[in-house]
């Protein structure tokens, strides 16, 4: 049996998705619902690897300057993020910038252009 490394996947809001996992050598899955506010990037295209690491790369795109910025996460953590832990917690290998870019869509260039700093 060969197996995938790859799949390409529209993740929606409110729709479900299995995740597949072993454990004690038995493969098993469990499913996920999208939840409607969990921000920008569970509406944008993603790449789903299974190996090395079973991972999910999401290919954002900044909502003013259009800057593309890929965004791995393990596949276990984006389960964490689905039933409720807050962003920071789930994903704390990404930058606070990277992690505003998920949930809002827009850059931190563009974030700072919208909202300087006042001296």
């Amino acid at each position: 049996m060969k197996a995938k490394t790859k799949k390409h996947i529209d993740l929606l809001d409110g729709e479900s998705y299995q995740i597949r996992k072993i454990k004690d050598n038995r493969p098993y899955f469990e499913e996920v619902t999208l939840k409607s506010g969990n921000g920008y990037f569970l509406s944008q295209k993603c790449t789903e690897k299974y190996q090395p690491e079973h991972t999910y790369t999401f290919n954002l795109e900044c909502t003013k300057c259009k800057h593309i910025t890929d965004v791995e996460v393990k596949s276990e953590d984006l389960y964490q993020y689905h039933q409720g832990k807050y962003i920071q917690d789930a994903f704390p290998y990404i930058s606070q910038a990277t992690r505003g870019l998920m949930l809002d869509g827009v850059c931190h260039k563009c974030w700072d252009k919208m909202f300087p700093d006042e001296d």
